[in-house]
């Protein structure tokens, strides 16, 4: 049975519904809202998954979404969904802005070892793109390349500062 989700609510109503039966809103109106409004409003879709796709989208948009950043870091606060954390850090290295930055250094800190290597190949591609994260984020690297209890993120954040300083040299 596929459900559909209310635009206002987020009500579940049968796939032949026309009006939400909580909320009686149009399940049929076009809602007129630009792609990014709607990637935002799925941020908070009762579906993990919808969620984790809204982030993962909101990261293919790049530097556009950047109005998104606020929506994104206030599904990253609340979020107890480890994929989803992940998902919000990768875009915001995606999307590259000052906040998005300072979002990816909280991701940096995460309790999650899957979210903080999710930060790590995020700077990773920010560097690639030829973006320098700030002071920060470079001592977060230094603290999780010495220190980390993942191996494996001790070994990425290791290689990533090893190519700062190899960018650096040259």
């Amino acid at each position: 049975m596929i459900v559909r989700y209310c635009p206002v609510c987020y009500g579940e109503n049968p796939e032949e519904a026309s009006t939400c039966g909580r909320c009686g809103a149009s399940l049929t109106a076009c809602s007129g809202e630009d792609y990014l409004a709607k990637l935002i409003w799925a941020l908070g879709h009762p579906e993990p998954e919808t969620r984790v796709r809204a982030a993962m989208l909101l990261g293919r948009l790049g530097a556009a979404a950047a109005p998104a950043i606020s929506a994104l870091r206030r599904t990253y606060e609340a979020s107890r969904e480890v994929h989803l954390r992940a998902a919000v850090a990768a875009a915001c290295g995606a999307i590259g802005s000052a906040d998005a930055l300072a979002l990816l250094a909280a991701a940096l800190q995460d309790d999650s070892y899957i979210v903080r290597m999710a930060a790590l190949e995020a700077l990773r591609a920010l560097l690639d793109r030829g973006k320098t994260p700030d002071g920060r984020v470079w001592a977060q690297v230094q603290w999780l390349a010495a220190g980390d209890p993942s191996a494996g993120v001790r070994e990425v954040a290791s290689a990533l500062l090893a190519s700062r300083l190899s960018t650096a040299e040259t």
